[in-house]
């Protein structure tokens, strides 16, 4: 099974340039029905965020460069609001 800590690591290994766009989608395109089981968790978010850059780029309306970008401002987005969630359920300090 496909956890959320799995796609922020393939997404890094694509913004990182590590893999390329093609092997993201050949990992990506197989584990959609899993990551996207709870549509309103974090990997369901990023991964439709893929899936939206992918078809984004196949029409000719984006470049890599602004998926990556995209992905880094979303990645970050992310793991703020886990890391203040976390926050929050660990109470006062």
């Amino acid at each position: 099974m496909t956890t959320s800590s799995e796609i922020v690591l393939k997404l890094n290994e694509y913004m990182n340039r590590k893999i390329v766009l093609q092997d993201l989608e050949s990992w990506i395109t197989p584990r959609l029905s899993t990551l996207t089981y709870l549509p309103d968790s974090q990997m369901a978010r990023l991964a439709f965020l893929v899936e939206l850059g992918l078809a984004e780029i196949h029409a000719g309306i984006r470049t890599e460069r602004s998926l990556r970008s995209l992905l880094a401002r979303q990645l970050r987005n992310e793991l703020s609001v886990s890391s203040f969630k976390e926050r929050i359920k660990s109470g006062p300090v």
